[in-house]
């Protein structure tokens, strides 16, 4: 939380295994922004 207000923009990733996936949300509420892009793997996909 160090860096929080110092961030212009940001951009989220993050790979899963099941379906419900709050990393992204998560991310947001710790930056304090929306991302301008975003990805998440699921397991499938990065197989």
């Amino acid at each position: 939380m160090e860096y929080r207000g110092h961030f212009k923009e940001v951009a989220f990733f993050c790979t899963q295994y099941g379906q419900e996936n709050v990393a992204i949300e998560e991310m947001e509420n710790l930056c304090g922004k929306k991302p301008v892009a975003s990805l998440e793997l699921r397991k499938s996909a990065a197989e």
